[in-house]
């Protein structure tokens, strides 16, 4: 098991957060920023408070001590890659363009 250990509160999008998930590892991320739209607390990673090392330092162990929880949420974030593929992302687009068009 990897962890992708970011409490950083500034990423804007969380481009790493879906690399991480991409190679297999489990984000343990800031409840702030980009990586909280991506990450879904418990189900695709894990969400620590910001600033709080023992929030942090509480999810990890959590992961640790867990291994169903560790392959639960590893595939958990596999599966939700499909959501950020180029192909789906444009479609999404799309689907609000035409809508916008229509009214």
């Amino acid at each position: 098991m990897v962890i992708f250990f970011f409490p950083s509160s500034r990423e804007t999008f969380g481009n790493v957060t879906i690399e991480a998930m991409a190679s297999g590892s489990i984000p343990v991320v800031a409840n702030a920023g980009g990586s909280r739209t991506i990450v879904r607390d418990g189900e695709n990673g894990l969400l620590g408070e910001p600033k709080s090392a023992q929030d942090f330092y509480h999810k990890v162990c959590m992961l640790l001590d867990d291994r169903g929880l560790q392959e639960k949420i590893r595939a958990t974030g596999l599966r939700d890659l499909k959501n950020y593929a180029w192909d789906h992302v444009f479609e999404q687009m799309l689907e609000i363009y035409h809508r916008l068009i229509k009214i």
